[in-house]
């Protein structure tokens, strides 16, 4: 039932709008039918009418969002598993650049002439100069070693992120492209209805007034199709209106 285009069967097109020639021969064919077998019968049925096609419309529109729902999830949970995984290996790589920081801190904090004074066994001796130029190459070899893990780490981080924010918007696109279906499910039930009452409105003896005792409500919506809105008003389809 669920169909692309989201503005086929809107409340202000015309009835029958988004369903097929095929469709709405059936549709019409059965309405008239009905309306032939005097169904729904006035005084013989509580209020308000109905009539097992207008609740094997709803069943249908039930069970193709359901489906829809059920996609989604099967999509997304792959997105949330990676999604998860992914937060469990920032917190190793967020510590990982935290302690790479604190080494390059730590290389750095030492001031620069207590480095390069410092004199190590054997060099008792040794000329001030070469002291000096081991201690910087030293130094320069542990800065660099600490930087370079602090950069790597740094960028382990962002891409991770930068994969988790994708992975977020991606759910975000899933879920809104998973409610926009059902609005077009709900929209095309609507519209199937409609071209249904009008046909067994038109045909029933007592038309004018099945029409007035019709079920114009519809059968609620899941809460992730019902915390979206705007959602069609199903007394928009109600086969009393003008047309």
């Amino acid at each position: 039932m669920a169909r692309r285009g989201p503005d086929d069967a809107s409340p202000s097109a015309p009835l029958g709008a988004g369903l097929s020639r095929g469709e709405r021969f059936r549709l019409v064919r059965a309405g008239r039918r009905d309306g032939r077998r005097r169904r729904p019968r006035l005084g013989a049925e509580p209020l308000p009418l109905t009539t097992p096609t207008r609740e094997a419309i709803m069943d249908g529109r039930d069970l193709a969002l359901q489906r829809i729902w059920a996609d989604h999830v099967g999509r997304t949970s792959r997105i949330v598993a990676a999604a998860d995984e992914l937060v469990a290996r920032l917190g190793v790589l967020r510590a990982l650049a935290e302690r790479a920081r604190h080494d390059l801190q730590a290389v750095d904090g030492v001031p620069l002439a207590t480095v390069l004074a410092e004199r190590r066994f054997g060099e008792e001796r040794a000329d001030d100069l070469l002291v000096r130029r081991r201690r910087q190459r030293d130094h320069d070899r542990r800065t660099t070693a600490a930087a370079d893990r602090l950069a790597r780490a740094e960028a382990a981080v962002a891409a991770d992120e930068a994969e988790l924010a994708r992975l977020v918007v991606a759910r975000a696109a899933d879920l809104r492209w998973t409610v926009q279906q059902g609005r077009n499910t709900v929209r095309i039930a609507l519209s199937q209805r409609g071209v249904y009452d009008a046909a067994l409105v038109a045909r029933h003896p007592h038309g004018h007034l099945v029409r007035a005792a019709l079920d114009a409500t519809a059968p609620p919506l899941p809460g992730w199709l019902a915390a979206a809105s705007p959602l069609p008003d199903p007394h928009e389809d109600d086969p009393g209106e003008d047309r």
